[in-house]
């Protein structure tokens, strides 16, 4: 009736499920994080080029007092 805790926790045999998909999700899922991290920082560098320009413009416009 009442298993030894040895027998209980043991894993199962044979082949474990599903390892290559989880490595395959993970790899992508990875990918995908990076992607977005990299978009993230092209679209901050563009922004600050935006600004930078705006910045000179607006000097070059307003005539030092």
């Amino acid at each position: 009736m009442l298993q030894s805790i040895s027998e209980w926790n043991m894993p199962k045999k044979g082949k474990e499920k599903n390892t290559h998909n989880k490595a395959k999700h993970a790899k992508l899922m990875q990918r995908k994080k990076n992607k977005l991290k990299k978009e993230k920082e092209e679209r901050a560098a563009r922004l600050k080029a935006l600004v930078r320009k705006m910045h000179q413009q607006k000097n070059r416009e307003t005539p030092n007092e």
